[in-house]
């Protein structure tokens, strides 16, 4: 894959983001998200998490996940610090703001999702070998 169409692919997962769902426009996916996500817990999202969100369904860390890529910054802030401090209104939160998401909202961000990251593994960057770096098929001691 060449450098142009690498770029081409990150480019449209990250400067256009998820979109609009449920009439929610989405913020372009960014390290804060990455990183808000690790704070949650979101860990069907982002991998191993310790967050207090960990042991949670899909659909409610991908609930989480769009109040973080659709509501204002200082909400979102607030959000995550709320999760921190006083778990039981982080969940009432949240759960108001499920009130106002339609069910097939979430298998259309899953969608979004799901197309988003092939994107990034479309445009994952080749590694080469130093010239004069061993294979794996050399000895170790080549």
């Amino acid at each position: 894959m060449n450098n142009d169409h690498r770029q081409n692919a990150l480019a449209q997962v990250f400067i256009a983001g998820s979109g609009e769902i449920a009439g929610m426009k989405c913020r372009p996916f960014s390290l804060g998200t990455l990183t808000a996500s690790r704070i949650l817990g979101l860990s069907k999202i982002v991998g191993d998490s310790d967050g207090p969100c960990k042991d949670w369904r899909i659909e409610r860390q991908m609930a989480a996940l769009l109040y973080i890529q659709s509501q204002p910054l200082n909400d979102v802030e607030q959000f995550i610090q709320l999760a921190v401090s006083d778990m039981k209104k982080f969940d009432a939160k949240l759960l108001i703001f499920e009130m106002g998401i339609p069910i097939d909202a979430l298998s259309e961000f899953a969608s979004k999702l799901a197309g988003d990251s092939a994107s990034v593994e479309q445009a994952q960057f080749d590694l080469e070998n130093k010239p004069g770096d061993r294979t794996e098929t050399d000895p170790p001691n080549s």
